[in-house]
């Protein structure tokens, strides 16, 4: 039986904790916290709950959960807040401490239900939507989870889940709850350009002439990034030809590029083959609106005629922490890898700059920008094919014909919400907390030896 606990939100709640006895000093019949019930699904599998005088993070006392050597343990306490009014924002953190858990990133979770007037409390019918609440950091032997959250259409009961599960010799500890009304995030507007425009110069400063006259076109449309495709070089049959296409990082073409940049206050995205002391690498370099070079990818996966032709791929997909946001980058034959995109979700990336050489408008791009909830800017050689897609896997703009471009403005501050399929929303901080790494290995080990590769 659930026991509520009712925080009225009338009158100025900001910066007020809505929590009323968030370091549970108070404890009520059988040393339970007023306000707080445990709950497991059934008794076989039932962790142990106790207010312990023992450990706490301040005051005198915290909630513990323990495994009690129950294998498939599972359970948490649970603290309601109700009266909460809808289309309001929220900061939730509580710390945790553990002991003999294995992985806490697993076996550890912060949950927040959202329930409506009158509907039913059940395990899943009845939520307005449900929320994690990621782990952001140490404090000693304390794990402080902490995040914003709004309250959900229909909603006005919030249902705060701290949460063992599957650590049967583990044992955790959760002090210092607070839940403070705080303002709505600020808009973050980014407006993206992609090309639609085939290059007919293959060497490299002749590229480089005709995309710093389109960059001039996409600051015309207001562009804040611009991302141009892939380099197409002239000659993959003959390697000798292809170093004639080269060029340095930095060097003339990335210095006729930057100087557009900064002449716009643009962000550029260029593709290029690099050339690095006779290493060739195919390259994409972002420049910022001072047309300073900020970083640059060699392409990790590529195309087999690539390695006919002596490229050399890169070996690590980075993330750049730019004004606009937090950008990745990727080439091509990468976008095949599922597991590319979700490397730069999983680093912060909020925008995939893909310069391509391929069509991938109708290969599924928009579930790789729904899996991981990024912003995917497809900038097409070849034209057609060009897009723009946003996190829950909409295309904002596409190019259809050649000779043309796409452009849209997103909100880096969005989150992915899905009305009439709660389970979906912010979809990325679902992914990124349910991910269960200790059952990805045969994705990073070496194939063994044999006959053993997929097929």
């Amino acid at each position: 039986m659930w026991t509520a606990l009712t925080a009225q939100a009338s009158g100025d709640t900001r910066e007020r904790n809505l929590v009323q006895n968030p370091s549970f000093e108070e404890v009520g019949d059988e040393r339970i916290p007023p306000g707080c019930s445990s709950w497991a699904p059934w008794e076989d599998i039932a962790p142990e709950f106790a207010a312990d005088d023992s450990v706490a993070r301040t005051g005198r006392r915290s909630l513990r959960i323990a495994g009690a050597g129950r294998t498939g343990c599972y359970g948490y306490w649970a603290i309601h807040l109700k009266a909460l009014p809808p289309g309001k924002f929220y900061r939730v953190s509580v710390y945790a401490r553990t002991e003999g858990v294995p992985h806490i990133d697993r076996n550890v979770a912060v949950k927040l239900s959202w329930l409506g007037p009158g509907e039913p409390k059940g395990l899943f019918h009845g939520r307005r939507g449900w929320q994690h609440v990621g782990r952001r950091g140490t404090e000693g032997p304390w794990h402080r989870f902490e995040r914003v959250v709004w309250t959900p259409d229909g909603a006005d009961t919030l249902r705060i889940e701290l949460s063992l599960r599957w650590a049967p010799e583990g044992t955790v500890w959760f002090d210092d709850l607070e839940v403070v009304e705080v303002p709505a995030p600020s808009p973050r507007p980014v407006r993206l350009w992609v090309a639609g425009f085939r290059c007919p110069d293959r060497t490299p400063m002749g590229a480089a002439k005709f995309w710093a006259e389109k960059i001039d076109e996409a600051a015309r449309a207001g562009a804040d990034l611009i991302v141009c495709p892939e380099y197409a070089a002239t000659n993959y049959d003959d390697p000798a030809e292809l170093l004639k296409c080269s060029s340095p990082v930095p060097g003339p073409t990335t210095d006729l590029i930057a100087a557009k940049a900064r002449q716009h206050r643009a962000f550029v995205v260029y593709n290029l083959l690099e050339n690095d002391n006779s290493v060739l690498y195919n390259t994409s370099v972002l420049i910022d609106r001072g047309g300073q070079i900020v970083g640059k990818y060699r392409k990790v996966h590529l195309a087999i005629y690539e390695c006919w032709a002596g490229i050399t791929p890169g070996h690590e997909l980075p993330v750049f922490d730019t004004e606009l946001g937090k950008i990745g980058m990727l080439i091509c034959w990468d976008n095949t890898f599922p597991e590319s995109i979700r490397t730069l979700a999983q680093q912060g990336a909020e925008i995939i700059a893909l310069s391509t050489a391929a069509n991938f408008y109708e290969r599924g791009i928009q579930w790789r920008a729904f899996d991981s909830a990024v912003v995917i800017a497809e900038s097409n050689t070849g034209g057609t094919g060009s897009c723009i897609v946003n996190i829950d896997g909409t295309f904002l703009d596409a190019v259809t014909e050649r000779g043309s471009f796409a452009s849209a403005e997103v909100d880096l501050s969005a989150k992915t919400r899905l009305p009439d399929r709660p389970q979906f929303d912010d979809f990325r901080s679902r992914v990124s907390n349910e991910r269960r790494i200790e059952a990805y290995a045969p994705l990073t080990d070496a194939i063994p030896p044999g006959d053993t590769a997929p097929r």
